[in-house]
């Protein structure tokens, strides 16, 4: 079998890939609007963020959840 490089194949692998509208909402992270790659989920009002957004935010002094406002656990009684 041989192999062409046509210039199909491009456009075939990007319609292969879901466009960013098609994100589901609970996958991307309510502080960054970016895709969850290293997701956790604050144990006070179970919502899913991302790792480094959640901790800048509470490193920052904030000391309630960004979306549901409840107070959360300082980090020293998570460690």
């Amino acid at each position: 079998m041989e192999l062409s490089s046509s210039p199909e194949q491009p456009a075939a692998a990007a319609a292969a890939q879901p466009p960013a509208a098609a994100v589901p909402p609970d996958l991307l992270c309510p502080i960054t609007y970016q895709l969850l790659e290293d997701p956790v989920m604050l144990v006070d009002s179970g919502q899913t963020y991302e790792r480094a957004a959640i901790e800048e935010w509470l490193c920052r002094g904030n000391t309630k959840d960004p979306i549901t406002g409840d107070y959360v656990l300082p980090l020293y009684y998570m460690l």
